[in-house]
């Protein structure tokens, strides 16, 4: 699934551009329409879905495998960014977003529980707050692995997915980790789920030709959507990412169409092999959790030597974008494969391989 590679290079440049928005915007206001970066957070979502799906459909792995390998895959780098931002707190810098710290915020980070600081739902490692959701998601996904008989199992969580979401749409949690948890969001991880059901089928009824049209218009209404969505916002009206139901019936919508394009494109010959958005897609969990960090660093680099207008956002992006680019790379070699191929040593892997 070499396209799905590349998908996930493109998400995580995409939310890369949407945290680079407010430095290009202290001069150039206009410029808001990149906020459409942030839909890169319902393509994960989506991919995570699908993922779960395509690694689990051999049928061998028990929920305790299954729950050990995503925690093998999320945990250690997640925990290594976290400390790494205690740690600069703590000599006297203020990292991005990082004005006060005490215990609590940094068990309830690297533990993966939701918590509020600075008037945000967001941990230490502010991106972070998506790892909250997948997380969720794989309980509930180790659950079914334990749970319920193979043949129902992708179809009772994605139905328990629904119905969560829908009394979240309702209002029916007080509790705040009810509440939080029964976020429409997690929609996006029953796209993917439905995506990695249909694509285990042999036949999907398209040809190579019938194919490549299929993918272009699912690419073109999924851009459709996400420009959609930041021209309504800019013209006055709602931003429906906000609105509780509305993202996933919009980006999520999107995400789910990408990914759909990949998987028939890579599944009739039509792959992207290679290059720089591949070597991005495999770093991009590094990506993903050291941009605002690099990107603050780098702005505050150019307030320091006295830049502004195009000056300091050249310099915000170039420096930015390069550094974020060269430590995600060295982390994901180094880091990353390392520590995931260390812990899930502990326990055999009978997981399918994926290439994501």
């Amino acid at each position: 699934m070499m396209n799905l590679q590349v998908l996930r290079g493109v998400a995580a440049l995409m939310v890369f551009f949407h945290h680079f928005t407010p430095y290009l915007a202290k001069f150039y206001p206009s410029a808001k329409l990149l906020g459409f970066g942030a839909s890169g957070v319902d393509i994960f979502f989506v991919l995570s879905g699908f993922i779960m799906v395509s690694t689990t459909q051999g049928g061998n792995s028990s929920g305790f495998q299954f729950i050990w390998n995503r925690f093998s895959r999320v945990a250690p780098l997640y925990w290594l960014v976290t400390m790494i931002m205690v740690a600069l707190y703590v000599i006297g810098f203020k990292p991005v977003g990082l004005v006060n710290l005490n215990s609590s915020y940094i068990f309830k980070s690297i533990l993966f529980v939701p918590f509020v600081r600075n008037d945000k739902l967001e941990p230490i490692v502010a991106p972070g707050w998506t790892l909250n959701y997948e997380m969720f998601f794989y309980a509930l996904f180790a659950a079914g692995l334990f749970l319920i008989s193979r043949k129902r199992r992708y179809w009772a969580l994605i139905s328990t997915i629904c119905l969560i979401s829908l009394l979240g749409v309702m209002g029916a949690f007080s509790n705040f980790y009810l509440h939080y948890y029964a976020n429409p969001i997690i929609l996006d991880f029953a796209f993917g789920m439905l995506i990695g059901i249909y694509f285990s089928r042999a036949r999907l009824g398209f040809n190579v030709n019938s194919s490549l049209i299929a993918s272009v218009g699912l690419i073109v209404f999924a851009v459709a959507i996400i420009v959609t969505v930041e021209i309504v916002a800019l013209s006055g009206g709602p931003r429906l990412e906000y609105i509780r139901g509305a993202r996933p019936m919009t980006w999520g919508v999107a995400g789910a169409a990408l990914v759909f394009a990949a998987c028939l494109l890579d599944r009739f010959g039509w792959s992207v092999r290679g290059g720089l958005l591949t070597e991005i897609g495999n770093a991009s969990f590094s990506l993903y959790l050291i941009h605002s960090l690099v990107l603050h660093a780098a702005s505050k680099v150019a307030e320091r030597i006295g830049l502004g207008g195009v000056s300091y956002v050249g310099l915000v992006f170039i420096v930015g974008l390069s550094l974020t680019l060269f430590i995600s790379f060295m982390l994901f070699r180094y880091f990353e494969v390392p520590s995931n191929k260390l812990l899930r040593r502990m326990f055999p892997v009978r997981e399918r391989s994926v290439s994501v």
